[in-house]
């Protein structure tokens, strides 16, 4: 079984995205609001994809490991791998 690898950077987010927060008078609700830079898009392109791709490794990793107690009386007598069909 494939061990787990945790997301630990997201580099040109802060290139790509600028952030602004304000908040109401009363101090009740705020507002986050992100601009893209489309120039940087290319840039954060492939990083996007990897992280999705991440994600749905731990997604089909989740899944096998679940799948790895058995509840069947019988033995395991299914040959289907648990993250079969999930795809990203």
């Amino acid at each position: 079984m494939k061990e787990r690898q945790k997301i630990t950077r997201f580099n040109g987010i802060s290139k790509w995205l600028s952030n602004s927060v304000s908040e109401s008078e009363d101090k009740r609700y705020t507002h986050r609001l992100l601009t893209e830079d489309k120039s940087q898009r290319d840039v954060i392109i492939d990083e996007l994809i990897l992280i999705v791709q991440k994600v749905h490794e731990d997604a089909r990793y989740r899944l096998r490991k679940l799948a790895g107690n058995s509840l069947t009386p019988f033995g395991d007598f299914s040959d289907n791998a648990p993250s079969d069909g999930y795809y990203c």
